[in-house]
C-alpha cells in the first residue's frame, strides 16, 4: 500500500508539472483529470489503512 500512494504521489507532481507546460486547455485539462484520479486513489489508500 506504502508503494502505491508513494507512486501515485510522484506521479501527481509530475503530471501538474507536465500539464503546466502544455499549451492547449484540452491537453492541462487531461493531465489534471489522470492528477485528480491519482489523489482520490492515494485517499482512498490513506482511508483504507486507517
Amino acid at each position: 500500500m506504502t508503494s502505491r500512494i508513494r507512486r501515485a504521489s510522484i506521479l501527481i507532481a509530475e503530471n501538474i508539472a507536465e500539464g503546466l507546460k502544455k499549451k492547449s486547455k484540452k491537453d492541462k485539462d487531461g493531465l489534471y483529470n489522470i492528477s485528480q484520479g491519482l489523489i482520490e486513489e492515494c485517499e482512498h489508500c490513506l482511508i483504507t489503512i486507517s
